[in-house]
């Protein structure tokens, strides 16, 4: 189930109000929406709060506008999950959203899901960028997120180590 729209666009107003940071850090809480029949998180809500990641990162940066400016759309092209450890209702959790590589035509979020320094599913997510239809080339890409690429979050099993 794609993130509705609206959750999209009141993650987006709220975070162009957020300083900037390399580093997206964004507070959220597990909905009644978000369960399975099991009464915890359901896996696909976990990377529907992860989209709401990168757009707040993406926004809080201002990439966002640029690529609005520059007539390019941002598209998940892979996913690699690891899901750690379940999230009960109404849990509060961590959504870290870190760009750890922009290389060719391709840039890679990592993003994990943290209860105090618990990890509760971690992802890397490589993305490109669209213009018209088309993958743009390296050279757009380096230029709008080169800047903002940051070393992965460390982890030890299912612990994060400093930060």
């Amino acid at each position: 189930m794609p993130v509705p729209l609206r959750s999209i666009a009141a993650t987006m107003v709220r975070s162009l109000w957020s300083s900037p940071s390399k580093v997206g850090r964004l507070h959220h809480r597990v909905r009644l929406a978000y369960l399975d029949s099991n009464l915890h998180m359901n896996y696909a809500s976990y990377l529907e709060v992860m989209e709401l990641g990168r757009w707040d990162w993406g926004m809080r940066n201002r990439v966002v506008v640029q690529w609005v400016r520059d007539g390019l759309a941002p598209v998940v092209a892979h996913v690699d999950i690891h899901y750690r450890r379940e999230l009960r209702p109404f849990a509060r959790f961590l959504v870290d959203t870190r760009l750890i590589s922009v290389a060719r035509r391709a840039a890679t979020f990592q993003q994990h899901l943290l209860v105090g320094d618990k990890v509760h599913a971690k992802a890397d997510i490589r993305f490109l960028l669209l213009r018209e239809g088309r993958v743009a080339d390296a050279q757009t890409l380096n230029r709008s997120m080169a800047e903002f690429v940051v070393p992965r979050l460390a982890t030890v099993g299912s612990r994060v180590v400093g930060r």
